[in-house]
């Protein structure tokens, strides 16, 4: 195997800089990076209470990082932390200004998403998902996600 030219972790890396590019320079307008989007995004369609340990969850974060980029997302405006009375921990809601932009950022994301798989056929969009959750388990197994790593990705 070629070192370089033919790793897989170059081309993933190549791919993830180019797509945070992408989306950096998509969403400029409505002030947000590209993690900020994902997360708002997400939560705009979560059907129960949302809290940051469930950010934490699904997209893979450490808890500073989810906080930061939470705290970015109420500084501008986006959500509000209000206190759960079930529980001891604050809960995560959408303000008007998060719904005004969700119609926006669904488009948007959908837009790159078809120009990512764009050529693919649905069978080769399902193995490219099934692969690529297989190399994201076999990082999480082997405890290489570090946080530091994180950082290095979702730069707030």
């Amino acid at each position: 195997m070629e070192f370089i030219d033919n790793a897989v972790s170059s081309r993933i890396k190549r791919i993830s800089n180019a797509l945070h590019r992408l989306c950096t320079n998509d969403i400029a307008e409505q002030e947000l990076t590209s993690s900020q989007a994902y997360v708002l995004a997400w939560l705009a369609h979560q059907q129960q209470p949302v809290y940051p340990s469930d950010i934490s969850k699904r997209f893979g974060l450490k808890h500073p990082t989810v906080s930061g980029i939470l705290q970015r997302l109420d500084a501008k405006g986006f959500i509000s932390f209000v206190p759960d009375p079930d529980h001891r921990r604050k809960r995560i809601l959408l303000t008007e200004k998060s719904r005004f932009c969700d119609e926006w950022l669904k488009t948007r994301i959908s837009q790159n998403e078809r120009m990512l798989l764009d050529g693919m056929s649905q069978e080769e969009i399902q193995t490219l998902c099934n692969l690529l959750d297989r190399v994201i388990g076999n990082i999480n197994s082997a405890g290489a996600l570090s946080e530091s790593c994180e950082k290095e990705v979702y730069n707030d």
